[in-house]
């Protein structure tokens, strides 16, 4: 049990420094982004404001307000389609940093309302400038070109920076993902720890249940010993009964014959006192015969001797 637990510890330690990891990297990344957002919406600013500034600055010293309208028409189109296929995918996806891109969008937004109204003051102002030189006219039209490519640059990094977004939020995702499995895995732990927990008390309460069942094993192989010879000592009870019994029966078959042989006794005694008596009076009656006899000797010797006289 103890090493099934360790083993459970060893496998959550190394899932929480997992998700560590994962958690730290997608901070790193999330902050990184932010930065790389900050900065691009800064560059945006200053190059904007660059080219309201040369805008401005070729507005009031040259005539050539159409080509720059017209390039603005056509960077304007290309800025609202990629800000819209960059603002779609950004919609739907609910990260941490969704309220940053979405003030992205909302200043790309505020940048194309702004060249729009740039156009719209640019052709209301249209008017029959002096002429400019070719050279400043080229180098205006290369201006914008450099700005529409670092336009495009910035877009791309934007893109990118989205992409960055969209990782993170499956990262982020992942994480969350992660973070489900943890808990469930640490309670699925948490339930074994309390099955482990339950089996060792189980276990212990096993073990002083064996220890009981020696216990009373013992005592009932005593009590079986004891029992044992109180059945022996009953059963010789038994017998010294049995023998009682039977020398109970021959004493009262002996007192039985006894007392016959006493009323026997008692009736020989009875008729030998009654012999008695009859001796005795024969005996007074022999003397009485005797008395008569001497009596009768008397007489006859008186008798006799007057007969001689």
């Amino acid at each position: 049990m103890l090493l099934l637990a360790g083993s459970f510890n060893g496998l959550q330690v190394g899932v929480f420094i997992f998700v560590c990891f994962v958690l730290a990297g997608t901070i790193w990344l999330y902050r990184t982004s932010m930065r790389s957002i900050k900065q691009l919406q800064e560059d945006q600013r200053k190059q904007y404001s660059h080219l309201i500034a040369a805008v401005d600055a070729e507005w009031e010293r040259s005539s050539w307000t159409n080509q720059l309208a017209s390039s603005l028409r056509r960077f304007i189109p290309k800025a609202s389609d990629k800000a819209a296929a960059t603002a779609e995918p950004i919609h739907p996806a609910a990260s941490l940093n969704s309220v940053d891109l979405l003030a992205v969008k909302n200043m790309l937004e505020q940048q194309q309302q702004l060249t729009q109204k740039l156009i719209t003051q640019i052709d209301q102002q249209r008017s029959p400038q002096p002429s400019v030189p070719p050279q400043a006219v080229q180098q205006a039209k290369l201006r914008v070109d450099d700005l529409e490519l670092l336009l495009e640059d910035k877009e791309e990094e934007i893109q990118q920076l989205l992409l960055q977004q969209k990782v993170s939020d499956k990262l982020a995702s992942k994480l969350e993902l992660l973070q489900q499995e943890f808990f469930g895995m640490q309670e699925s732990m948490r339930k074994l720890e309390l099955q482990a927990a339950q089996a060792s008390k189980l276990a212990m309460d096993l073990e002083e249940s064996k220890a009981s069942y020696a216990q009373l094993t013992v005592e009932l192989s005593r009590k079986s010993e004891k029992v044992q010879q109180v059945f022996l000592e009953n059963t010789k009870l038994h017998e010294q009964l049995a023998e009682t019994e039977d020398k109970l029966q021959e004493a009262n078959f002996q007192r039985h014959q006894l007392f016959k042989k006493v009323q026997m006794l008692e009736v020989t005694n009875n008729e030998l006192q009654t012999l008695t008596d009859t001796n005795s009076k024969l005996q007074t009656e022999l003397r009485r015969i005797s008395e008569l006899e001497s009596m009768l000797n008397t007489i006859m010797e008186e008798r006799n001797q007057l007969l001689r006289k």
